[in-house]
């Protein structure tokens, strides 16, 4: 499968609920990158683990803001086959 350029952005809670993300300007609401690495430890379902590489899912987050010495990890997944993946958060 080719690698997907154009997709639709969508966000979900808790619940399973999903809601497509539109593009806003930089400072019309406020999102920061905590917010997204929130999102993405509470939903990890939204990074296309399966168009990447199948064999790192399916994703389960097991820490954010994770310290090293190299500094910290912001998302730490890991898989039932005890694969880590590792997640820098950018806006």
């Amino acid at each position: 499968m080719p690698p997907r350029r154009d997709g639709v952005p969508v966000i979900c809670d808790v619940t399973g609920e999903t809601e497509r993300l539109e593009r806003v300007a930089l400072g019309e609401k406020e999102i920061s990158e905590s917010w997204l690495q929130r999102w993405l430890f509470e939903c990890p379902e939204l990074l296309p683990i399966d168009e990447i590489d199948p064999s790192f899912g399916p994703l389960v987050p097991i820490g954010c803001e994770v310290g090293t010495p190299a500094g910290p990890i912001d998302n730490l997944y890991i898989s039932s086959q005890g694969t880590l993946t590792v997640v820098e958060a950018k806006l």
